[in-house]
């Protein structure tokens, strides 16, 4: 795929967000309701990967031990992120795919995380509708600083 550079690609390319509260409720979550895969689209440096391979997080200053066991796939659009996901953790599954236009089949992963992924698209209306396509029980969607209008 050749993808026009992002601001995502100029990125700090050791960046990694770490776990935060928000992620650890998530996967609990998520967990707690069945899931046993999840497709992460626009997965950035893969701060949920990390959580999930981990024997221990920090959440906030406090260690606890990991408790989650999902199939994972990370996607996004930039191939620099991906470029660091596959340098930090070469065992995992990354691939540079287009939210809108996802490269996956129907129903095929139990949930498709959205994390701070859509307030970067101008068609946000499209990655939600593929995440929905793919997903085949839930899709998870948190916003950073929630959609701009254009024009």
């Amino acid at each position: 795929m050749n993808n026009p550079k992002t601001f995502w690609d100029t990125f700090e390319t050791t960046y990694q967000m770490g776990s935060q509260k928000h992620r650890v409720y998530m996967l609990d979550l998520l967990q707690k309701r069945g899931v046993k895969s999840i497709l992460d689209n626009g997965c950035g440096t893969a701060p949920i990967y990390e959580m999930i391979k981990n024997t221990e997080v920090d959440v906030e200053g406090f260690t606890r031990t990991k408790r989650w066991n999902f199939k994972y796939k990370g996607t996004d659009y930039s191939q620099g992120m991906i470029e660091v996901c596959k340098r930090e953790f070469p065992e995992g599954d990354f691939e540079v795919q287009d939210a809108r236009k996802l490269k996956e089949n129907d129903n095929s992963w139990d949930c498709v995380l959205l994390l701070h992924a859509l307030d970067h698209l101008d068609d946000y209306e499209s990655a939600i509708k593929e995440a929905a396509r793919v997903a085949s029980k839930y899709v998870c969607i948190v916003l950073w600083r929630g959609f701009v209008q254009q024009g």
